[in-house]
């Protein structure tokens, strides 16, 4: 098992991996545990936003906020709404697997415009 750290966000929660869509929504849906796979091959965190505080994504500085994920330090490089559309996670008309970044953070906001799901996104880069 991983876990994801980001301390000035107060973020510090259980992270498992997941290999099928179906898989990562189970793990999201359990309490206290947050999913990382890949989203058509970039690497994706995910846990609901009520859930070991993800929430807090959306107070993340650009340039000053550090994630750990055993070991690996990253530091946050971009973060704004998105929506999950389709098979696909959108922010600012672009996929987010076609971000330059190394990893992408994501927590639902809880609303659903349009029958999407909006969500906090963050992008981050090995520090």
């Amino acid at each position: 098992m991983n876990r994801l750290k980001i301390p000035t966000l107060f973020i510090k929660t259980p992270l498992y991996e997941a290999t099928t869509g179906a898989e990562a929504q189970g793990i999201v849906d359990a309490p206290q545990s947050a999913v990382i796979f890949a989203w058509w091959g970039f690497p994706v965190i995910a846990d609901h936003s009520s859930q070991g505080g993800m929430y807090r994504l959306r107070s993340a500085l650009p340039r000053l906020t550090k994630a750990y994920v055993d070991g690996t330090t990253y530091v946050c490089v971009f973060k704004k709404r998105g929506v999950i559309r389709g098979a696909d996670i959108i922010v600012d008309g672009k996929r987010v697997r076609d971000a330059e970044a190394d990893l992408c953070i994501y927590t639902c906001t809880g609303r659903k415009p349009k029958g999407e799901t909006e969500v906090w996104v963050t992008y981050w880069r090995h520090k």
